[in-house]
């Protein structure tokens, strides 16, 4: 019964949310997401440092599975909340949404859902399929300016510079179910005109596993794996777990592995088994 009920008000609130001018929101189970929401909140509260809080949450996921194109379930864009399947981006970007919606004191589902979509959308606002940060380039510069994290790439010893267009979802958009619309084809374009000659910094792989870059990072930062695929900037995001003895060890939603987990090699040998990756972006809560 108490379940039951829980469903209802998950559902009744969901529709007010909706009344009140927000974007529609898709649950993969309202009952059991907005309950796991309100209690990691929660549990995160307690919590006073930034890094340890993103860590906590982090590992709370823990054993949840690898599933991909979560958000591309239907033509309508929804903002979706799903806790129990999880790929790499979603990953990141739930815990961050948990943390900073802990550290703006707010403590409610609803709330959490204001935090999400201020960092998967642009300029915080969902409006179409366009609209999400589809390239973490995009990402990162529309969150950095609105002040939900910043980048610390440049900092780092030996961190250099990289040049690139960002035209990978319109050279390619059979892989891209949405960009059938010629509408919204033409919006993703739009977003590359603005990504043409991207310039941004990364480190190498190689100086990735040098004490330095261990030096620099912490605990609760994003890491960006940037890959040498030709129009796109990063193919995979994880969060630093720990770093010990100058070793950077890191929890993501791993494809390979099949669930979010702590991964058991260290991130200097995670890069050198994967040579499409040239490197790294590094990138860091502020709340």
């Amino acid at each position: 019964m108490k379940t039951f009920r829980y469903i209802i008000a998950a559902t009744a609130l969901t529709a007010a949310f909706a009344a009140q001018g927000a974007p529609c929101v898709r649950f993969h189970d309202a009952a059991a997401d907005t309950l796991a929401i309100n209690s990691r909140l929660i549990e995160a509260s307690r919590i006073a440092s930034a890094p340890e809080r993103v860590v906590m949450l982090a590992r709370s996921f823990e054993g949840i599975p690898y599933v991909g194109g979560t958000l591309d379930g239907d033509s309508t864009e929804c903002l979706t909340v799903n806790f129990g399947q999880l790929d790499c981006t979603t990953f990141v970007e739930t815990v961050i949404a948990l943390s900073n919606t802990v550290a703006d004191r707010r403590m409610s589902w609803r709330d959490f859902l204001g935090t999400l979509e201020s960092i998967r959308y642009r300029s915080g606002e969902l409006t179409d399929y366009a609209s999400r940060l589809h390239y973490i380039s995009d990402w990162a510069l529309d969150n950095i300016h609105r002040g939900n994290f910043r980048e610390v790439t440049g900092m780092i010893s030996g961190s250099t510079g990289l040049t690139r267009s960002l035209d990978y979802m319109s050279t390619h958009a059979g892989s891209y179910p949405r960009l059938a619309d010629p509408g919204q084809l033409e919006r993703i374009k739009a977003v590359e005109r603005n990504l043409k000659n991207h310039r941004f910094s990364y480190v190498r792989s190689s100086d990735a596993g040098k004490r330095e870059f261990a030096d620099a990072v912490r605990p609760g930062d994003i890491i960006a794996f940037v890959t040498r695929t030709k129009g796109l900037d990063v193919t995979h995001v994880a969060i630093v777990d720990h770093v010990a003895d100058g070793n950077v060890s890191m929890i993501h939603a791993s494809s390979a592995a099949g669930k979010v987990l702590v991964d058991p090699l260290p991130l200097s040998t995670y890069l050198k088994r994967r040579p499409s990756v040239m490197g790294v972006r590094v990138f860091r809560t502020v709340r």
